[in-house]
């Protein structure tokens, strides 16, 4: 039975059995289901969950004028407060899904967990990482033969 914990634990467990595509195929699906169908256009090499600095996990999602996807203010706070309130510790939080993309980190699920753990005080945090290319991981000076290959991420269809 794969873990559907949607913690660190849950996915670091995911990981060493194996599991990391069906972890992340169950949380998409519940979680972010757009991502999830845009995953399933193509094969992506994965690591993680691994901790890297908070300050190098670039948001795409806020209220923001430079947010790729933007949100009104009023909701994005709302969603803030909401998370901020239930706040216990970080490794309750699921890893952020976050991108490679030309030497950046995008955070592509999680920006508005991104943001509590920066008031928060946070420094760094949990993340999946997905690299389109075995080229792109090597260039983010990732190992490949530590790499998971996710021929692509599976639909529920």
């Amino acid at each position: 039975m794969i873990s559907t914990e949607f913690s660190l634990f849950g996915a670091r467990k995911a990981r060493a059995e194996g599991k990391s595509q069906a972890w992340l195929e169950t949380y998409l699906e519940i979680n972010n289901v757009g991502l999830k169908q845009g995953l399933q256009r193509r094969p992506r090499y994965w690591t993680g969950p691994e901790l890297l600095p908070l300050d190098s996990l670039l948001r795409c999602c806020g209220p923001e004028a430079e947010m790729e996807y933007r949100m009104p203010r009023v909701e994005w706070e709302r969603r803030l407060k909401k998370m901020q309130l239930n706040f216990v510790q970080l490794e309750n939080f699921p890893p952020l899904i976050t991108q490679y993309r030309s030497g950046i980190f995008s955070v592509r699920d999680g920006n508005t967990r991104h943001e509590v753990f920066s008031r928060q005080g946070i420094t760094h945090c949990w993340t999946w990482i997905w690299y389109d290319t075995a080229e792109d991981l090597i260039r983010a000076g990732r190992n490949p033969a530590q790499a998971i290959f996710i021929d692509a991420i599976e639909s529920s269809a």
